[in-house]
Order: C-alpha cells, then structure tokens, then sequence
C-alpha cells in the first residue's frame, strides 16, 4: 500500500507544479454578463465539435455502405441531423450575441 501511495504522489507532483503555472483561461472577466457569454460560447464550441465529429461519421458510413439501403439510410439520417444540430447551434449562438449586445448598451 505504501508503493502504492509513493508511486501516486511521483505521478501527481509534477503536474501539481505544472498546474501552478497555468493561466486563467477565461482572463480578467469581472463582469457577470462577459462571464455568461464566455461560458455560452465555450458550450456552444463543444456542441460544434460533437455536431463537426456526427456529420464525419455520417460521411463515413456513407463511404462504408457498400450499397446496403440500411446503411445508406442510416448515413442520410445521421447526416441531416448533424446538419440541422450545426445549424441550429450558430442560430442559438446568433441569437445569444445579439442578445447580450443589447444588454451591454
């Protein structure tokens, strides 16, 4: 057990030190407004690269269906919905700037 434990703290002590030196990664936002969309923004950044990944693996299974009607179905289908799930997200992120903007003024 006390292998164990050493060979946990030999791990973590370099990236505890590491981490020490990180910056902040949303800067010097004291404004509660600037933060929301910071988080907003970084949310709908992620749902973008989950919407980029679906319309590459609908790509994918387009290129693997070998003829098979399922398969190329199921590939139209995912690659609509990555489609509208990309579109919907820029609308949402359209629609939140303009929103905040107006707030900031």
């Amino acid at each position: 057990m006390k292998r164990f434990l050493l060979g946990l703290i030999a791990f973590f002590a370099p990236l505890a030190t590491y981490a020490a030196s990180l910056e902040n990664p949303l800067g010097d936002i004291k404004d509660p407004q600037a933060l929301a969309l910071r988080i907003v923004q970084v949310f709908l950044g992620f749902l973008s690269l989950i919407g980029l990944i679906m319309f590459i693996y609908g790509g994918f299974l387009m290129l693997t269906s070998a003829g098979n009607v399922e398969r190329i179905k199921k590939a139209k289908g995912t690659l609509v919905w990555a489609a509208a799930g990309i579109i919907t997200i820029l609308g949402s992120y359209t629609i939140l700037s303009f929103v905040f903007n107006l707030l900031k003024k």
